[in-house]
């Protein structure tokens, strides 16, 4: 397999992982408490240039985000960057470009053009 599909089901399972342990009754309960813990442990630990730490714990914070209803796109968008920036200096290039496209994706302000408008 090659290293940045590694990367990707990586990112992938630790989603999935932490979804599933903020899906528990006791998971749920700690879900909004522990989104403001992961936000401060996340920022300190990429302060430190522990961007594995960083990476896991922002990746718990998405998780969290990503159980909200409705979900908050720009937290959404701006842990996705945050993910990116990690594996950017974990050295996993590629994966880091997939994740900052679709971040930059989560921000564009989503506009459907009217007929009128398209016509010359």
């Amino acid at each position: 397999m090659p290293a940045d599909a590694e990367s990707l089901d990586r990112v992938s399972d630790l989603l999935r992982d932490f979804s599933l342990e903020f899906q528990t009754d006791e998971g749920a309960k700690g879900r909004s408490k522990s989104k403001s813990v992961l936000s401060d442990e996340a920022q300190a630990a990429y302060k430190k240039q522990d961007y594995e730490a960083s990476l896991q714990k922002f990746a718990k914070y998405l998780a969290a985000v990503l159980l909200d209803s409705p979900i908050d796109h720009e937290v959404e968008a701006s842990l996705l960057a945050n993910v990116g920036s990690c594996l950017h200096h974990l050295g996993e290039n590629e994966l880091a470009k997939v994740r900052t496209a679709h971040t930059t994706h989560q921000l564009r302000p989503h506009h459907t053009p009217t007929r009128k408008a398209l016509s010359p």
